[in-house]
């Protein structure tokens, strides 16, 4: 049980976990491409994001702090050139609470909750989908800072 278990940090340390996902999303922004008005500056902004995700993996405050800024740059785009890079902040969370940095989990999902909930409150058509979005949006962004350090009960070796 114990070498599974140091195969698996050995891979989540690594970064492949960051650097894959980033990938995946800017892969799909890309096949979703398509020239035209902001699309460009849409693309390039994917490619930020992402890249700070990736970059989470060894630096991670560095790499959230790049996040946020592509991920902000997003928000401000027309809602059609607004792609799966969206959920970059994600990786961040989930990279920063692997690598024990929680107050830097903790301000991007702040600013990732914050900036979510706008982008679906100008989407919104009524009251209704403004609360659908805020209580979507908790969940999606809490699960990850439920664990805190000494938490949960590692089984003897």
């Amino acid at each position: 049980m114990s070498s599974r278990t140091a195969t698996l940090r050995h891979y989540l340390g690594s970064g492949l976990v960051e650097v894959g996902l980033a990938l995946m999303l800017v892969v799909i922004d890309a096949i979703g491409f398509r020239p035209g008005d902001g699309a460009v500056t849409a693309a390039l902004l994917s490619i930020l994001t992402c890249a700070g995700a990736a970059f989470t993996a060894w630096y991670p405050r560095i790499g959230a702090i790049i996040t946020c800024v592509g991920f902000t740059g997003l928000a401000w785009l027309p809602n059609g050139l607004v792609g799966t890079s969206l959920y970059a902040p994600m990786i961040v969370i989930l990279s920063c609470a692997w690598h024990e940095k929680f107050w830097t989990a903790s301000a991007t999902t702040l600013w990732g909750y914050l900036v979510s909930v706008w982008l679906s409150f100008r989407n919104a058509a009524s009251v209704a989908e403004q609360i659908q979005a805020t209580i979507v949006w908790i969940g999606f962004y809490a699960p990850p800072l439920a664990h805190r350090p000494g938490s949960a009960q590692h089984p003897a070796q």
